[in-house]
């Protein structure tokens, strides 16, 4: 017995200086004197495994199954090996016999579920882990691989509850804190996404992964100089990982930084020429630069090296929308719900058929906005064009447009959007309203540009009457956009930046505005050169009802240009050197909006250059008045 203790002991010596063929001779004499060939086979496995020499555990493990095929432990270890070696299928073999020969064997189920899972076997996988969980549900590791099961099929409520299982088991486990996160990044809780990778870097100072989606969660909120900390962060970590410079890119993109940010992009093309995620980045610079033939030829790039590449047939497709060229551009467009970021367009994903343009009589159809309230109130003009092809046209919105679009024309009902992922009413298809333009084959030339399609309420707008005196040229402002939209920082302008233009004699200056920018205007007001009204605004409604009393609204890209343009109301949009796709290039009017006139930057950032042109331009209108 001593003997076979210290040959044991040689041979792991051997094994673990690297010197396996030396240890196999160990091996040899050790099985020439066992008594037992079995255990004696089994034991080697072992030493083996134990110092990672998988492949010649394997040997070991089937040798000892061929003396005793009944061994629960030679069968589990030996599926065990094969995963390490790539032998994915043998590997289930062996965890199915363990299983049958032990049907309590709950580290069996759990290794099987890893197995089906690889496969994409979700149902099996989640089963084979909830197995698992009955026999022993004391494993916290068992409830994260259930949860990760659960978000790739996306059953993100189910996600949620296996990995708060697992954290009620270990609290203070980061992998765990990190998974969760990860379940509220994609279901569009990023506040909760940020505490939660907060919490598990606070637990693992080096955990890479999280600085990185922490960055990522921050940007979705807008907060892209703390997204760019992260990412540097992650850099610091493992400084060889193409993604967080990547995610670094993307953060400086939304920073106006669009140089430093093709620098982080060509770098992880250099650590990895064929990540098509930063060739589709690079291209997104390029794009702010307005370097559109740069910008296709990355995103085309990408589509190369992976042809599934969402977000570059998207990104390809908003160069073609900025180019005019609607026809080329809709089905990229399209992609957006097959992005990463999907939820930032709507919040759940519905179980019906997605509708495609055809008839739809005596069915339900359920149009429901998506993204911004602007986007909703450019688009909802398509929904009379809508109602001929079918039955019933039901019309999701949320609650600041719901007064102001209860009387649209082609909706049978308006719903409002619910907190609970699932609409109000029953249908039968869906749509996503910003498809409808591909759906129509929407050109230039046969876009439905006819206004006004949204009207104010009379009562409302009577109302709203007594607060604007009839005296004098009225104009409406916006200043500011969402300050977390990830455009919103370079839209916006400040109050300051129109100090001159408020002065015009013979101009009666209304704010639109709400949010922080607000406060801008108290200043003003003081000095009588602005009256603020956004901050009585309840909804859209009063907004339009405010507006309707208008000569003019000047604005900066925000739904408030829109409202107007949608109202008929003669409407000056200020936009930024890199303007969203739908104003097109180098325009001073717009296809959609024919009562709309465009004034661009020349120059990133500079909007007194513009709000001088504006000066001009309403100096001019003062003439005919």
């Amino acid at each position: 017995m001593n003997q076979t203790r210290e040959m044991m002991k040689q041979a792991a010596t051997l094994l673990k200086t690297g010197q396996p063929e030396l240890a196999a001779e160990v091996c040899s004499q050790l099985l020439k004197q066992a008594p037992a060939p079995a255990e004696m086979l089994y034991n080697l496995g072992l030493l083996h495994q134990e110092n990672r020499f998988f492949d010649l555990a394997l040997d070991y493990y089937q040798q000892a199954l061929v003396e005793a095929p009944e061994n629960v432990d030679t069968h589990y270890n030996a599926g065990n090996c094969c995963i390490h070696v790539g032998r994915f299928s043998l590997a289930s073999d062996h965890f199915r016999a363990a299983i049958r020969l032990n049907p309590r064997f709950s580290r069996a189920y759990h290794n099987l579920g890893l197995l089906l899972r690889e496969k994409g076997d979700w149902g099996e996988a989640a089963d084979s882990f909830e197995k698992a969980i009955r026999i022993e549900p004391q494993q916290a590791d068992y409830y994260n691989s259930l949860g990760l099961t659960f978000y790739k099929q996306g059953r993100l409520p189910d996600s949620l509850n296996s990995f708060k299982a697992a954290l009620e088991l270990t609290p203070e486990d980061p992998v765990t804190h990190y998974n969760l996160a990860n379940v509220y990044r994609y279901s569009g809780q990023m506040q909760a996404a940020v505490a939660g990778l907060e919490k598990a870097i606070a637990l693992d100072p080096d955990f890479q992964e999280a600085y990185h989606n922490l960055g990522e969660a921050l940007s979705v909120l807008g907060r892209y100089a703390e997204a760019a900390d992260k990412y540097r962060q992650a850099i610091r970590v493992k400084p060889n990982r193409p993604e967080p410079w990547n995610g670094l890119g993307n953060a400086l993109v939304n920073l106006g930084q669009t140089g430093e940010a093709r620098d982080c992009y060509k770098k992880a093309i250099w650590l990895n020429p064929d990540y098509a995620g930063a060739h589709t980045s690079l291209g997104t610079a390029y794009y702010a630069d307005r370097q559109l033939d740069l910008a296709k030829k990355h995103h085309r790039r990408a589509l190369d090296l992976d042809a599934g590449q969402a977000e570059a047939a998207f990104n390809l497709g908003l160069v073609y929308l900025l180019e005019g060229n609607l026809e080329k551009g809709w089905p990229g467009y399209e992609k957006r719900f097959d992005k990463r970021d999907w939820a930032a367009n709507y919040p759940v994903r519905l179980d019906k058929p997605k509708w495609d343009g055809r008839p739809f009589e005596g069915q339900r159809l359920l149009v429901h906005d998506e993204q911004g309230l602007g986007d909703t109130l450019q688009f909802v003009r398509y929904l009379e064009m809508v109602k001929p092809l079918g039955g019933t046209v039901l019309f999701e919105t949320r609650k600041p447009l719901q007064k102001l679009l209860a009387n649209t024309r082609g909706v049978d009902q308006l719903l409002l959007r619910t907190g609970t992922g699932q609409p109000a009413a029953d249908f039968d298809l869906y749509c996503p309203l910003l498809s409808l333009p591909g759906i129509f084959q929407t050109t230039l030339t046969s876009l439905p540009g006819r206004v006004p399609y949204i009207q104010a309420d009379r009562e409302m707008t009577d109302r709203w009457g007594r607060r604007v005196p009839g005296r004098g040229v009225k104009v409406g402002v916006v200043w500011s956009g969402n300050p977390t939209h990830f455009r919103g920082l370079h839209r916006s302008a400040a109050l300051a930046d129109f100090e001159g233009l408020l002065q015009t004699r013979g101009v009666h200056f209304y704010g639109f505005q709400k949010g922080p920018a607000a406060k801008e205007a108290a200043r003003f007001a003081d000095a009588g050169l602005i009256e603020n009204l956004g901050t009585d605004f309840d909804d859209f409604s009063d907004t339009a009802a405010a507006m309707a009393h208008m000569d003019l609204v000047i604005s900066i890209d925000t739904s408030v240009a829109h409202l107007a343009g949608a109202m008929g109301k003669p409407v000056w949009v200020l936009l930024a050197y890199a303007a969203d796709w739908r104003w097109l290039m180098a325009r001073g009017d717009s296809p959609w909006y024919p009562t709309m006139r465009l004034f661009r930057q020349q120059q990133k950032g500079d909007w007194r250059g513009v709000i001088k042109t504006v000066q001009t331009a309403l100096d001019n209108m003062l003439k005919t008045f």
